[in-house]
This record gives C-alpha cells, sequence and structure tokens, in this order.
C-alpha cells in the first residue's frame, strides 16, 4: 500500500487496484487490505472480467471497494452497488468516486430476494461489514449484534439497463440460492447478454441457513447452463 488517509470519518488507502475507502467502523476491514494478499482472487476476477462497457452488479457491496476496482475499468458501462444497509451508500459513493468520478453508478438500498417486503439483518456492531440475513439467535453474541430492518426487492424490479455485458460478485452470506434464482429470472429478461457471475461464501452461512453447497451447485447447473460463466 502506498498512501494511508484518514480524516475522522473514512480511511482512505491506496493499493495497486486503486483507492479503497472505509468508514471508521471497519478499521479492521480497511487494515486488512494492507495485506497485498487480502481478497486477492476477487480482485483480479474482477480486473479480469470487466470490459470498457461492461455493466457490474454489486450484490452486497457493503463499502464498495469492488465497485471502485470495477469503476476504474469501465468507462462507457455503468456501476450497479446493491446494498441493504442504507448508510454504507456514502462509502460506496467515495469508492467509486475515487476512482472513477465520471463512470455512470447507481446505488440501490434492498436486499435482493424472492418475496418482497421487509426483513431483518443481524449486524455486528464493531465491523459492519458483516451482515447476515436473520434466521435464528445467536445468544453468544447477542450483546454484539443490532437488528436493521432492510427493503427486500427482487433483481428484476429494479431499474437497471445493462449493456451487453454484465458482470455479477455477489456476497450474500446465506441468501446465494434465493439471489441465484432472482439474476436467473433477471438473465430471462435480459436476455442475449454475456454474463459473468462469481461469489464468495462460508460454508457455516450456508449451513445457517440449512441449505447445502449441493444446491447451490444444482442451480446453477440447471438453470444457467451455458447463458453464465461462474
Amino acid at each position: 500500500n502506498r498512501n494511508f488517509i484518514y480524516n475522522g470519518e473514512f480511511l482512505i488507502l491506496e493499493s495497486e487496484f486503486g483507492w479503497h475507502c472505509f468508514p471508521r467502523v471497519q478499521l479492521n476491514h480497511a487494515l486488512s487490505y494492507k495485506n497485498p494478499n487480502f481478497d486477492l482472487g476477487m480482485r483480479h476476477w474482477i480486473v479480469n472480467h470487466c470490459k470498457h462497457d461492461t455493466t457490474y452488479i454489486d450484490i452486497g457491496a457493503n463499502v464498495g471497494t469492488f465497485c471502485g476496482i470495477a469503476a476504474r475499468h469501465i468507462t462507457q458501462g455503468k456501476i450497479i452497488a446493491i446494498e441493504p444497509l442504507t448508510e454504507m451508500e456514502n462509502s460506496i459513493r467515495m469508492n467509486v468516486q475515487l476512482n472513477n468520478p465520471l463512470v455512470e453508478f447507481h446505488h440501490f438500498g434492498c436486499a435482493i430476494g424472492e418475496n418482497e417486503g421487509e426483513n431483518i439483518f443481524e449486524v455486528y456492531e464493531f465491523d459492519n461489514r458483516v451482515s447476515l440475513l436473520y434466521f435464528q439467535k445467536n445468544t453468544d453474541i447477542a450483546d454484539k449484534v443490532k437488528n436493521s430492518q432492510v427493503l427486500v426487492r427482487k433483481l428484476s424490479s429494479l431499474d437497471i439497463s445493462p449493456t451487453n455485458s454484465v458482470v455479477i460478485k455477489i456476497d450474500a452470506e446465506g441468501a446465494e440460492i434465493e439471489i441465484l434464482n432472482q439474476i436467473y429470472e433477471f438473465t430471462e429478461k435480459h436476455n442475449g447478454i454475456e454474463y459473468y457471475i462469481c461469489f464468495e461464501f462460508a460454508m457455516g452461512h450456508i449451513q445457517r441457513s440449512n441449505r447445502t453447497f449441493d444446491e447451490i451447485f444444482n442451480i446453477i447447473n440447471s438453470k444457467f447452463g451455458s447463458k453464465a460463466y461462474f
């Protein structure tokens, strides 16, 4: 890392992938980016797949570090950030603007799901990059978790007009199956487009939602086929 800036509200640092902005409550997340290998696979995947005219859709954008990385490589496309915790919007915008202030940018303050309405997210008080769809009480950390009510929308109901190349990153912590179903509906609505999809997950989150990795793999095989690349 080359530069590190703190103004009391945001921590901003520079790496070979561009500028990264974090709110003060995500000091641990920011310090992780001092390690050049942190999230390296996802960083390279975004760089390798985002072309000048790509529509980059980040489902579970959090503070928008990956949106910022994508923005450096997109000149005639779009950045779409979808993050249910609306307090993250300023950080997401900062990450995009620091890396490409001219790119077309849209923010949607909602979660993606099959049933529109509202739901509860668990947010860890001291590191709000971790937000889990609420499935059951975790008594061990109850004093460190706050429940946040969030809006839930279908992906195809959002006002998104994609270009001919779409890159989608998913970080949904247990809601992968619902989101993959929503992405499939989106590809049906916007067909004839090249889709590249990548998601990161932890088995603990999948088990927490009473799902298995085989279910995710089966959806990818049965619904997407050659329609998208994972």
